[in-house]
């Protein structure tokens, strides 16, 4: 279906994420990189390229979606293909080969808590940040993976040329979207 190395759909649970086994081979060293918003996520991953280059490393774009108590996890308001989708639009605008990219796409009622059972201890986690940490999340979510033990590099965007990467990103998407009814 679609051409990233290994796409983890989530399965439904109620109240805090059930613990996950990591993909990937588990003797290959992981970046791991938070999808946070179009722009931050995009220089991250350019970041995480960065690191892996000449490394037998792997790169894995995890979305920690939070699902708001008032719908069912199970039935969140956006579906997991819509991120599956949309990560991998991201990685086919930033020219990565997606094949080197896994995605970890996870349903929870808590961020925090679902990446720490997400990541492998002592992780090494790319995260791209908005404009100057406007909001109490970013601030926060970077505090306490650092509290767990991982290894956190903070990712700011940068001008111009990510945001006209963002917006033919979601471009590509809602052309996916018009023509495939079927994902949302």
């Amino acid at each position: 279906m679609t051409a990233l190395a290994d796409v983890r759909h989530p399965s439904p649970y109620s109240g805090d994420p059930v613990p996950q086994p990591a993909s990937g081979d588990h003797h290959r060293l992981q970046v791991k990189v938070v999808f946070t918003t179009l722009a931050g996520t995009m220089a991250a991953l350019q970041t995480a390229q960065r690191l892996v280059r000449g490394l037998n490393a792997e790169i894995v774009l995890i979305v920690a979606e939070v699902v708001y108590f008032r719908y069912p996890i199970d039935h969140p308001p956006v579906p997991a293909r819509f991120f599956e989708r949309l990560c991998l639009a991201i990685v086919q605008e930033l020219q990565i080969d997606a094949s080197t990219v896994g995605v970890d796409i996870r349903l929870c009622r808590d961020q925090a808590k679902c990446l720490e059972y997400a990541l492998n201890p002592r992780s090494i986690v790319v995260i791209g940040m908005g404009k100057g940490l406007r909001s109490w999340r970013e601030r926060s979510l970077p505090r306490a993976l650092r509290r767990l033990g991982h290894d956190v590099v903070l990712v700011p965007p940068e001008s111009g040329s990510d945001a006209a990467c963002s917006q033919s990103a979601i471009q590509r998407i809602l052309s996916d979207v018009t023509a495939h009814a079927d994902l949302l």
